[in-house]
């Protein structure tokens, strides 16, 4: 049994398989016009399974086969929303080390402060009882 493909012109040679019937002759009875345009095969390759990308059947027709090029699986909502949460968890970490490390220098400097202002009023003392 004959399948009739049709599709999206990605280059002069080759076609995106977006329709596909596996019935050609049922279909051209049906329809004439349509076998027209389209590519009438004698089999379909299933594609090959990978992790995260799924296939999209292309045709070449200079050779008259198809073929599968693999897309990355589009994210779901619930994953793009992982990912932010992730993304601002690990901003937020880094937020709160850089503002901690501030504190101190901040506490540090503070520190400092009260020695000179002690030992101001060490030598304003000592001046004054002489």
């Amino acid at each position: 049994m004959s399948i009739f493909i049709s599709g999206e012109k990605v280059s002069d040679t080759k076609f995106r398989v977006v329709f596909t019937h596996y019935d050609a002759e049922e279909l051209e009875k049906a329809n004439p016009e349509a076998i027209k345009q389209g590519f009438v095969i004698e089999s379909m390759p299933e594609p090959e399974y990978r992790e995260g990308f799924y296939g999209v059947a292309h045709y070449n027709t200079e050779t008259n086969v198809v073929f599968f090029e693999y897309e990355p699986i589009p994210k779901t909502p619930l994953e793009l929303l992982q990912d932010e949460s992730e993304r601002l968890k690990a901003e937020n970490a880094l937020l709160t080390e850089q503002t901690l490390t501030a504190l101190d220098a901040v506490a540090s400097v503070f520190e400092q402060l009260l020695d000179v202002q002690t030992q101001l009023a060490e030598l304003k003392a000592g001046g004054e009882s002489a």
